[in-house]
């Protein structure tokens, strides 16, 4: 069965058992808690948590992205970045027996399962689900494992709903395992592959620990379409099933080298088609390569893809290549990456360019601390792995033939800080508790004024009945003027009153149908039913107003001058601040910085109006309004159109006429990625102090300068000529300096066997300077172990020389400066004829000295 039927029949399935079939949600989720869709449940979170769902039993087949495990794909016969999850879903309506049986029925009658090759996992405690499975099923008992909380009991949170879960084993048999004569179900070997979890959502955790039944029991199932196929075809891993078969087929192609040419081979082969698939829909989604969020994710996949190519001999780009054959293998199942595939293959390519040159300045940063410090550092390594995606092993490959050593456990120890962090951040879907009977009426296009009722009140995520004087907390009304942030803008501030409190409002949020006001109480107390005043900060709302209509004037003149390709990748609208993110590929030079500042004001001086009107979604994007990749809209939304100038999809807040933002600076416009620029801007107020403060800046160098305005760039370059000299001759003076300082040195030499003995403590001065004092002592005694340090308040900085001829005879810097660092409650190392290191000074650097005396004496005893 190929993998399309068995996506199609996992659909068709619970079609036929009352779901409502919906299509894929982006990996880009509509909840601001989780960086990526991980996992079938994340679309329908908000339903889970109360709000009222489009049907009680809905089916998908989900796209997911998952990293947590990412040093394990390829590796493993089972774990991938990219999946589908296919999934069956029930709000209130079916539970457990029906979740059970429909399971074992597709299983086994639909994709035809070997009965006997099936075991089940449940929690342990779960007496429920063991019945459903021995006697309504007839698993045999000794095929259904008891398992604890950690394995078989799954939470959205530290508290809230959870539940427990039971999963479908597939034995794949002996031959897949470990070997070991206690493998079993749970072994982290291949033989047991989980195949499908239900999740059976029916308590609620208080923040005591105690779990309390839900009103509303849910299911919540997932069955990796990957591992399904798997099974079913009857191969040797995922990565040789019809998904990724061609995928596989095409690399050979390009490499020009067998799979299974070697274990090694196949394992970079496997990663490179798990990633390209990875890539290729988090960019269709509308994920960027960047060094944050979920852009970050991105780049460290698609880098690390590139990795695994060169070490299959590709020093060029080629992952663009196979973007193509992932759409091809695709796009029934997900069309949007058709339309997207030319965005796609350009973002990769680019970022695949920039990479390789990234590689290259890795290995030269490499070389550099190498030259410098003779030894490299868990941080430095670590540094190499992060910023430049150097794996660890060819960090100690190139050491290694240097004669140097690198602190690998000090690496280890920074990776796995970074991987718990990565773990901890992705681990749980976090959820705040939304009440699905709770609405709130929003009156904040027309009115900055309204009197309404409070009807809720929270304070860390608990109910409670009121809020005193000090305390802050949210409150939800039944009407409001309060814009919650949504769309890049952010929040209305303000104040409620009553007869009893003034509250103090510091964030708006929407949950599910209710707006929630982060408010303090600054006199009184406030309670539920309580009849309140709500009045928006109308200063701070025009600001906002101000900056997300000039928002929408740049993205038009963007799209006008640098063509369509210049889509929104993001934007904050803040106070009249705003900074608009967009994809372009080629550098923005300051004459066109200059054309979109002035097209800008040109439409803020002809006032054009401001229209807003409400249409049906499908309507509004055959009008020509632009709609964007991340947003979730509704079947009726809200158009902001500036004359003809631009038309959007947008629920924010906006002036009546262009001429109300006042005047638009652009503040800077720069790369914060592969192919995203990022443009910050000025409207209204800010953007006349800020011209004010560059002209008072510009004043103030004047000053400096003694010059006047037109001459200040001839003023700087005279200065810079004049630093160049002084650099020069203070160059010199420190050649003089060390030439002097070397013969000083020598004359209180120590001599030991026919071994000069040369040290001291010479000032604040730069590791370079130590060295070239260092050189000179080597150039007159060819016999010499040269110990000098220069002090930085109450620490040192330590370098250590030995001749070559010492260096054959057994005397190495590195071991040496290994042994005197620890006078110092230091370290450090090197090569055999120079170390650095440093420390604290804890003792006299004289007895560094003393300690270089008593080994050369050990070691030449006559």
């Amino acid at each position: 069965m190929k993998s399309k039927e068995i996506r199609e029949n996992f659909l068709k399935f619970f079609e036929s058992k009352g779901h409502l079939r919906l299509g894929s949600a982006s990996l880009i989720p509509d909840d601001p808690t989780v960086l990526l869709t991980i996992a079938g449940m994340v679309p329908f979170k908000r339903y889970f948590l109360g709000e009222t769902p489009p049907a009680r039993r809905i089916t998908t087949v989900q796209k997911c992205v998952r990293t947590p495990d990412i040093e394990r794909v390829g590796y493993t016969r089972r774990h991938l970045t990219f999946f589908e999850m296919l999934g069956n879903f029930s709000f209130g309506d079916y539970f457990k027996r029906e979740a059970i049986t429909w399971s074992w029925e597709f299983l086994t009658e639909v994709l035809k399962l070997p009965k006997e090759k099936l075991w089940i996992t449940v929690y342990k405690d779960d007496e429920e689900t063991i019945s459903i499975w021995e006697r309504d099923i007839g698993i045999p008992h000794t095929r259904i494992v008891r398992m604890g909380e950690e394995d078989n009991f799954w939470a959205m949170g530290p508290v809230g709903p959870c539940g427990p879960c039971s999963e479908v084993i597939f034995d794949l048999g002996p031959e897949f395992g470990c070997g070991k004569p206690d493998c079993k179900i749970g072994c982290d070997c291949d033989r047991y592959l989980e195949v499908w979890n239900l999740v059976f959502t029916e308590f609620n955790r208080e923040e005591s620990g105690e779990l309390s039944p839900l009103p509303r029991k849910n299911i919540d199932t997932g069955m990796g379409l990957e591992r399904a196929a798997f099974v079913v075809q009857n191969v040797g891993s995922v990565f040789e099933t019809d998904l990724f078969l061609l995928i596989i087929e095409y690399i050979e192609e390009i490499v020009n080298r067998s799979y299974k040419e070697n274990s090694e081979t196949t394992y970079n082969f496997n990663v490179i088609a798990d990633h390209c698939r990875a890539i290729t829909f988090l960019i269709g989604d509308g994920v960027i390569p960047s060094n944050e969020g979920r852009g970050y994710v991105l780049r460290r996949i698609l880098r690390r893809a590139v990795r695994y190519g060169v070490k299959l001999g590709i020093n060029s780009s080629f992952l663009y290549r196979i973007v193509p054959l992932v759409v091809f293998l695709m796009k029934d199942a997900y069309p949007e990456l058709e339309r997207e595939e030319e965005f796609i293959v350009n973002i990769v390519r680019k970022e695949e360019e920039n990479f390789l040159s990234t590689l290259q300045r890795g290995l030269d940063r490499l070389e550099s601390i190498i030259e410098k410090d003779g030894y490299i550092s868990g941080e430095e390594a670590f540094k190499l792995y992060d910023t430049y995606g150097f794996p660890l092993e060819l960090t100690v490959e190139i050491a290694r033939e240097k004669n140097v050593e690198v602190d690998t456990k000090g690496f280890s120890q920074m990776m796995e800080e970074s991987r718990e962090r990565a773990r901890a951040s992705r681990k749980k879907v976090l959820l705040t508790t939304i009440k699905e009977d709770l609405s709130s009426k929003f009156v904040g296009y027309e009115n900055l004024e309204e009197n309404g009722e409070v009807i809720y009140l929270t304070r860390d995520d608990n109910p409670i009945e009121e809020l005193n004087k000090g305390e802050i907390g949210e409150l939800v009304t039944d009407i409001t003027p309060f814009y919650p942030e949504s769309g890049g803008q952010l929040a209305d501030n303000g104040i409620i009153l009553s007869n009893n409190a003034k509250l103090n409002v510091l964030d708006v949020q929407k949950r599910g149908n209710a707006i929630y006001h982060k408010v303090e109480v600054v006199e009184g107390k406030i309670s539920i039913g309580d009849k309140v005043y709500l009045r928006v900060d109308r200063e701070r709302r025009n600001a906002l107003a101000r900056a997300h209509t000039g928002t929408h004037l740049l993205h038009s003149v963007l799209r006008k001058n640098l063509g369509e390709i210049a889509k929104q990748a993001g934007s904050l609208v803040d106070r009249d601040l705003l900074r608009f993110d967009f994809v372009y590929f080629e550098d923005i030079p300051s004459s066109v910085r200059d054309l979109l500042e002035d097209e800008v004001n040109r439409h803020i001086r002809e006032n054009l109006s401001v229209n807003i009107e409400e249409l049906p979604l499908e309507e509004a994007i055959k009008s020509g309004a632009i709609a964007l990749f991340e947003e979730r809209y509704g079947e009726n939304v809200r158009v902001v159109s500036i004359d003809t100038i631009s038309k959007e999809l947008c629920g924010g807040t906006h002036v009546k006429r262009t001429g109300d933002i006042g005047t638009f600076v652009i503040k800077d416009i720069y790369s914060i990625g592969t192919g995203i620029k990022r443009v910050e801007a000025l409207v209204g107020e800010r953007a006349l102090k800020f011209v004010q403060e560059k002209r008072a800046l510009i004043e103030e160098i004047t000053d400096i300068l003694k010059s006047n305005q037109q001459e200040i760039i001839s003023s700087l370059k005279k200065r810079e000529d004049e630093i160049d000299t002084l650099k020069k001759y203070i160059e010199k003076t420190e050649g003089i300096l060390a030439g002097l300082l070397s013969e000083r040195l020598i004359e209180n030499k120590i001599s030991l066997n026919g071994i000069d003995i040369v040290g001291s403590l010479i000032g604040d001065f730069s590791i370079e300077f130590l060295r070239t004092v260092g050189d000179r002592i080597k150039e007159q005694l060819p016999n010499a172990v040269i110990l000098l340090g220069a002090k930085d308040r109450d620490r040192v900085r330590l370098v250590l020389m030995v001749s070559k001829n010492l260096v054959d005879r057994g005397l190495k810097a590195g071991e040496l400066m290994k042994e005197v660092s620890k006078l110092f409650n230091g370290s450090g190392g090197g090569r055999d004829e120079l170390a650095q290191g440093g420390g604290k000074l804890t003792t006299s650097f004289d007895s560094g000295i003393e300690k270089l005396k008593e080994i050369v004496e050990e070691k030449f005893r006559s």
